[in-house]
């Protein structure tokens, strides 16, 4: 059956007094409203895949991606016959689950892909542009209860200002985070820091 948040359930039995199927002649209705409206209710797929290379692997991941998946990522795994392997995994909502599924067989040598649905928590997103010794960088800020939870630099900005200029990627995210230090924006501070700050809508994904 659906997800679903149940909130009736009646029972009616049929007119017909011959019955030499032996299944008793009754009938049940659910009604409810589906549970994907009351919590973020998302599909687990998975495949083992002991016969690709790790090119594959990988390029498969990004067109994941790509094709709509919240998450993907592979775990190794030591499967039948003493192959070692891994199982590719893919987080996805339902209006991309057909896609992504598409992805899994046309660009890995699997046969079969599992699914099952699984909740999570997640936290309101705002992005928040500051401006450092490297130029302009995104700081990713997670908030619950209007209070800040986790600070962290968007990768890809980080990324090309560590190209930009030559320098290792963890001393741009270090000015990063010195920065939003700076702005108030740490674990622990009221959402209130934000307001003057120029960031993008709140965004859950």
């Amino acid at each position: 059956p659906p997800q679903i948040v149940i909130e009736q359930v009646g029972y009616g039995a049929g007119s017909r007094h011959r019955n030499i199927t032996g299944i008793p002649n009754v009938l049940r209705i659910t009604i409810g409203r589906l549970y994907i409206e009351q919590e973020p209710l998302m599909w687990q797929m998975e495949a083992n895949i002991d016969d690709a290379e790790p090119r594959v692997v990988a390029h498969a991941i990004e067109r994941i991606v790509s094709s709509g998946a919240s998450d993907a990522w592979a775990e190794p795994t030591h499967g039948k016959k003493g192959r070692l392997g891994v199982k590719l995994c893919a987080l996805v909502k339902q209006e991309t689950l057909e896609q992504v599924e598409r992805v899994f067989f046309e660009e890995t040598t699997t046969l079969g892909v599992r699914r099952y649905p699984v909740q999570r928590t997640v936290l309101e997103r705002h992005y928040v542009s500051l401006q450092t010794k490297f130029g302009e960088l995104t700081v990713k800020v997670g908030v619950s209860k209007e209070k800040i939870i986790n600070v962290s630099v968007e990768y890809e900005t980080a990324k090309a200002a560590a190209e930009q200029f030559s320098v290792p990627l963890k001393r741009v995210i270090s000015e990063g985070l010195f920065a939003a230090a700076d702005a108030g924006i740490i674990a622990g501070a009221t959402v209130d820091v934000l307001e003057n700050i120029k960031h993008g809508t709140p965004e859950c994904t």
